[in-house]
């Protein structure tokens, strides 16, 4: 799925989704105007039931999006409403015959699905039929919205028949394993019948149940499927569908707590029916209405012990967040699912934890979004950032999506767009265009920002084609910011102009002619000198670590952010990424670890004369110049091919210096105690199989080097083999499988510094197969004074082949 939906909101889980869209060739404003009038059906009682059903409507829905139904049900188009417009009946087989193709396109999920058809008059519209409604125009068509309610309580009957069989399914222990799109190559020929596998199906199908049971109005039945999910999937760590049960849990909670909705005043809506109905017309739990569809049982649900706090709610979602952060394919779930819980903080005005929310969603990689697409997505930030009173930090979004609404990428940039989003930013910045404003005391904001701010409004309306306009910013711009202007004379200085628009200058002089003198030839000179603020190319917002497979090796991720109003790429060792004008990506870079405690140490008299900060600031800016030469990052803006402009600013160094913590620091430093395990005579480190054969000895040895500046030890070791089935389950259980040769203990005295302890033993396997060595300590007082990192093993993988016979 790669079609994030900006505007979802925790009640859209309870919602059914209806597409509606035109078939052939019908005038657009006929066709939302008919829209607007089906999509205000968005709530209809169901007959005979206590229930409301709530419809999402969409004009526009990418087929991709509609396979992640199974996963999350409100992303399943259930409905499809057509609108067609068609004069005679020689029309009308062409006209069924795309009303059918569209319907085989949402056809494995579609409910039920209806066809409008607009000035068709005669023998065929006067037919009966359930499936299409006819009317002689777009004026004369009174009863659509009766037709669709009609058709949302037919999409009701089949919505509930599902919950029925779901919730009682009888197939026991062959319950269906459910997917994403992106899983079913992973689980081709998995053990159907291990009991692992059966409770995954069983969470997934209990998490699926309960989004069935709040589609259909059944809040209380919602919430205690979901619990269930909750402890199946978390039993078998299937984290991804872990998280969809917790968002399960906290959007049905969210429901109950905030019957008006999160989403603002646009998407308000009236409180559930179980709530506002006479409890003396409530039916008994479980009872059989007269249309033979059960009531809701979750009447009482202020009693409900299931229904998550406020405060649950939110701790609830950042660990569905962080689940699904674990799945490259899923960043679109992580990425609403943040919005979701930001519009629920925004209620409890909880302004900077939405902010954390926030901050996550500007780092979720989406993959190559389109233009379009980024200026959709630094816009919602910038509402939302607003929504919680962030409203310098709205301000700063909004321009970022003014910027890409020109960015060089774009054929035909739209600079009208761009100029009326900048001026929504001028709140955001505490700026005003009225001179008055600023005659009112001491100055408001950031003279430095709102100056650049007034430039941008400069050049925009130039660059649209209103220069009038142009010039009344410019004059606005040196009425009320005249104090923060440097005055030197017939001499002008234009504060944070960046030094490639200043290469495009020719603000070493500047000519300028008129009237008579004109006409006559003439013109007048003026030296100009210009102060520039050179502003970096790349900036790195935040950088962290994370473990590789081995452990002299570690993964460096950095967040780069292109300030530039170019594409630039930024290469490091033999990667490359590209950036587009004011995007933020995360780069990895796999690294060896560093071996700090090599580099030469200042003298004694230089540390007498240095405070502990000094020291610490010098052995930071050491560490950090060392990882710098390693990873020789470098940025290379591709557009500039003029040789001045390509000698002086298409590319340079980039340093993370500035953004290296101490935690960053320490995880990149080789451990202490450097651990290196042998099989066979082979280090095991980096994935690496170590082979050997059935019946043969294998020698295994474990040496410590210690490279912290104090003894360490002694302790004693433990080698535990084990078999790993790839579903969650080990074995170490293996007596009858592997016998060690001696004891599968080993004792290290006291190790000095620079020094090493070598420990030796051996296997036997007696069956072919793959195993794993874990290697335990059994006494971790020893790692008081060391980090945990120091006592981190390789992870050791033997493969046991048969023996090569050989011939007589």
């Amino acid at each position: 799925m790669s079609v994030p939906d900006y505007m979802q909101c925790a009640e859209d889980h309870q919602t059914v989704l209806v597409v509606v869209q035109p078939v052939g060739i019908v005038p657009e404003d006929q066709f939302f105007r008919i829209y607007k009038r089906i999509s205000s059906v968005n709530q209809v009682n169901v007959r005979d039931t206590q229930r409301a059903l709530f419809i999402r409507y969409r004009h526009h829905y990418p087929p991709e999006n509609n396979e992640w139904g199974d996963f999350q049900t409100h992303r399943k188009v259930v409905g499809l409403i057509s609108v067609t417009s068609c004069s005679s009946a020689k029309e009308w087989p062409q006209t069924a015959e795309r009303f059918h193709g569209q319907k085989e396109l949402f056809g494995s999920t579609l409910y039920d699905s209806r066809l409008l058809v607009f000035g068709l008059q005669g023998d065929i519209a006067e037919q009966q039929r359930t499936d299409v409604a006819f009317y002689p125009s777009y004026d004369n068509c009174p009863d659509v919205e009766k037709r669709v309610e009609d058709f949302v309580e037919s999409i009701f009957i089949v919505l509930e028949s599902k919950r029925l069989d779901r919730a009682t399914d009888k197939s026991g222990d062959k319950i269906p394993l459910l997917c994403v799109p992106f899983e079913k190559k992973d689980f081709v020929g998995l053990d159907t019948d291990s009991r692992h596998y059966k409770k995954r199906c069983q969470g997934r199908m209990r998490k699926h149940v309960g989004d069935l049971c709040l589609q259909a109005g059944m809040l209380q039945d919602a919430l205690v499927h979901y619990h269930m999910a909750v402890e199946l999937l978390r039993s078998v760590n299937d984290f991804l569908w872990l998280g969809a049960a917790l968002e399960g849990l906290c959007s049905a909670s969210v429901i109950f707590h905030y019957p008006g909705g999160t989403a603002g005043k646009s998407g308000a809506r009236k409180p559930s029916i179980s709530a506002a109905t006479d409890t003396g017309k409530r039916h008994r739990p479980g009872a059989l209405t007269t249309s033979g569809i059960s009531a809701d049982t979750s009447s009482e649900i202020g009693r409900a012990k299931n229904c998550l706090s406020q405060e649950d709610i939110i701790e609830k979602y950042k660990e569905a967040i962080s689940y699904y952060g674990k799945y490259k394919n899923a960043g679109v779930i992580e990425l609403e699912a943040c919005v979701k819980a930001v519009r629920v903080l925004a209620i409890q005005k909880r302004a900077m934890e939405a902010s954390e929310f926030l901050q996550n969603a500007v780092y979720i990689n989406l993959g190559q979004l389109s233009e379009e697409e980024k200026i959709q997505r630094y816009s919602v930030l910038s509402e939302l950032y607003e929504l919680i009173g962030f409203h310098r930090k709205s301000a700063f979004f909004k321009r970022v999506a003014a910027m890409q609404c020109v960015a060089p990428t774009i054929p035909d940039p739209g600079w009208k767009a761009c100029y009326r989003l900048l001026l929504e930013t001028l709140p955001g910045y505490s700026l005003s265009l009225d001179p008055k404003d600023f005659s009112k005391g001491t100055h408001r904001g950031w003279a430095a920002v709102q100056m650049r701010l007034l430039h941008e409004l400069v050049y925009a309306s130039r660059r649209m084609g209103n220069p009038g306009l142009s010039v009344r910013h410019l004059s606005f711009l040196l009425q009320t910011m005249l104090d923060f202007l440097s005055d030197q004379g017939l001499t002008c200085t234009h504060k944070h102009i960046h030094l490639s628009e200043l290469l495009k200058m020719s603000l070493n002089f500047l000519w300028y002619s008129g009237g008579l003198g004109q006409v006559e030839g003439y013109y007048r000179e003026i030296s100009l000198g210009v102060k520039v603020d050179v502003e970096p190319s790349v900036f790195f917002t935040r950088v962290s670590t994370l473990p590789a497979s081995s452990t002299r090796q570690c993964h460096l991720l950095l967040d780069v952010f292109n300030p530039t109003e170019h594409e630039l790429t930024l290469t490091a060792r033999n990667q490359q990424l590209i950036l587009h004008s004011s995007e933020c990506q995360r780069m990895a870079i796999q690294v060896d670890k560093f071996d700090f405690e090599s580099l030469p140490m200042p003298s004694h008299d230089v540390l007498r004369q240095s405070s502990l900060y000094q020291q610490e600031e010098e052995r930071q800016q050491a560490h950090g110049g060392q990882i710098n030469s390693t990873l020789d990052l470098r940025w290379n803006i591709i557009s500039f091919s003029c040789q001045l402009l390509s000698s002086l600013c298409s590319s340079g160094e980039a340093s993370v210096e500035g953004v290296l913590t101490q935690l960053v620091l320490e995880h990149m430093q080789l451990a202490p105690l450097q651990w290196d395990v042998l099989v066979n005579g082979k280090a095991c480190d980096s994935d690496v199989v170590a082979d050997c054969k059935v019946g043969d000895a294998v020698p295994l040895e474990v040496k410590l080097t210690n490279r912290s500046k104090s003894p360490v030890g002694p302790f004693s070791l433990t080698v535990v083999p084990f078999q790993d089935y790839q579903n969650g389950v080990q074995n170490s259980e293996l007596q009858d499988v592997v016998t060690f040769i001696g004891s599968n203990s080993f004792y290290i005295d006291s190790v000095s510094p620079a020094g090493n302890s070598t420990c030796v033993g051996a296997l036997l396997f007696l069956y072919t197969g793959d195993f794993y060595l874990s290697i335990k300590f059994q006494d971790d007082s020893v790692g008081r004074d060391l980090p945990p990192a120091s006592f981190c093993l390789p992870s050791v993988h033997v493969r046991a082949q048969e023996p090569v016979e050989v011939a007589a």
